[in-house]
């Protein structure tokens, strides 16, 4: 179900960043913020205006394998979110699904997200996410048919949830989107305990999302009046 939503942004500054599990720290991390409380509604929202929003739950993901899952989240947007369960973290101590590195298990699963855009342009992804720790705060992501990239390893705001946008050499990366279907797809890359809530992309490069971003309620269709029936 689409909806359509005002563009307005907020200007706020970026958080400082923080070495991961493993990788480059590249991500920056948004405020939290205090969004309204879920009303119901489709997954998919689409704002076509000059400045275009794309928000998807996450919870819609299709084709979910192991280990990814939906979990009841009544902190996420919807009550739900899409995790890698972990099999024991404290904020301190993690225990990954698998204990070697090497071992197949350890990378198993995906997720897939549908996605569409009323109108060509670059595009910021954010992603409101939830780590448990620096060794459950990273992922693999593949736009359509696109190179994968890693998405976190940022070590920010650990056991809190938060946006953070995508970035490449310290910069927001625009991905070129063209107007229809898109698909992102979400993969283990070996460690677990993130939850992933919301997915944003924001045409308006000084864009920054706050708390829940959710669409008001679709405006009431007028009935249209029955004329009288003929016998």
């Amino acid at each position: 179900m689409i909806r359509f939503l005002v563009a307005t942004g907020v200007a706020v500054g970026l958080a400082a960043l923080a070495a991961g599990c493993g990788g480059d720290s590249q991500v920056p991390t948004a405020p939290t913020g205090k969004g309204q409380p879920p009303k119901g509604g489709g997954p998919v929202v689409i704002m076509p205006d000059e400045a275009p929003r794309i928000v998807v739950e996450a919870e819609a993901a299709t084709d979910v394998q192991p280990h990814f899952k939906v979990l009841e989240d009544s902190e996420a947007s919807g009550g739900k979110s899409l995790t890698v369960p972990s099999k024991g973290c404290n904020g301190e101590h993690h225990q990954h699904i698998a204990k070697e590195e090497t071992d197949p298990e350890r990378t198993k699963g995906s997720a897939e997200l549908a996605f569409r855009a009323e109108k060509d342009g670059e595009y910021i992804l954010w992603i409101r996410k939830w780590w448990c720790c620096s060794c459950g705060d990273s992922f693999t992501l593949q736009l359509d048919d696109g190179k994968p990239f890693v998405f976190g390893n940022d070590g920010t705001t650990p056991r809190h949830w938060a946006w953070l946008a995508y970035q490449e050499a310290g910069e927001p990366r625009k991905f070129r989107l063209s107007a229809g279907p898109h698909k992102l797809v979400f993969r283990n890359r070996g460690e677990s305990g993130f939850r992933i809530d919301q997915v944003l992309w924001a045409a308006d490069p000084k864009f920054v999302p706050q708390g829940k971003e959710l669409a008001p309620a679709a405006p009431a269709v007028p009935a249209v009046p029955k004329g009288p029936t003929g016998g």
